[in-house]
């Protein structure tokens, strides 16, 4: 594994056979799941010189491979880059991708909270998928920074899956403020969302007192 070696693995994205381009990208992904951190630098290195140029940026399906396999390497810089790709503004195949390999991104120092400024919004937007895709990145961040009433406005979301992720978040702490809000979402007309409620108060010790007044 050295420098032509990689590239010749990237220029075998351009090929016309979408079962080799898979191949090849399931390689990286095999070799950088082991691969020490040195050698993942200098796969993302010459990622990121191979995103850049021309032919990659005119073509949406070689565009896309390369993000994936971005996140594949998972380097933390790599979030401020794929971060370009998933505006709204891009279009919905490459933003789609560009959701995916943030998945893969390992997240560290300001890495999580810089990207969750950026994708938290989406979770407003009418496509599902686009919301489902934020809230699996959003799962893999250590103790991401989302206060209450975000949270509270996300359980009126109009997608299931945002509106089971703000459950889920608001479930942790057992707090007397909290645990009267859980007890306001047994009257939630999402029956995923009442049910998270009553899992997470049966658990806390001082729901007790805010159970029997309800």
């Amino acid at each position: 594994h050295n420098n032509e070696t990689f590239q010749m693995l990237l220029d075998m994205l351009f090929e016309p056979d979408f079962a080799l381009v898979k191949e090849t990208c399931d390689v990286v992904r095999r070799h950088a799941g082991s691969a020490p951190p040195p050698e993942r630098l200098k796969l993302h290195k010459l990622l990121l010189k191979f995103l850049k140029t021309s032919a990659v940026q005119k073509q949406e399906r070689i565009l896309t491979s390369s993000l994936l396999l971005l996140g594949h390497v998972g380097r933390p810089e790599a979030a401020a880059v794929i971060l370009k790709y998933s505006s709204p503004k891009t279009s919905q195949y490459v933003r789609r991708h560009a959701l995916i390999a943030l998945k893969g991104v390992e997240y560290n120092g300001k890495t999580p909270n810089v990207v969750l400024r950026k994708v938290f919004p989406y979770l407003t937007e009418p496509d599902e998928d686009i919301a489902r895709h934020v809230i699996e990145i959003i799962a893999r961040m250590p103790s991401p920074n989302i206060n209450s009433s975000q949270l509270q406005k996300l359980l009126k979301s109009p997608h299931a899956p945002a509106r089971a992720f703000a459950a889920r978040m608001l479930s942790g702490p057992d707090t007397l403020e909290n645990n009267r809000l859980l007890v306001g979402l047994l009257q939630h007309e999402d029956n995923e969302v009442r049910e998270t409620a009553a899992r997470a108060l049966s658990a806390h010790k001082k729901a007790a007192g805010c159970l029997l007044k309800a």
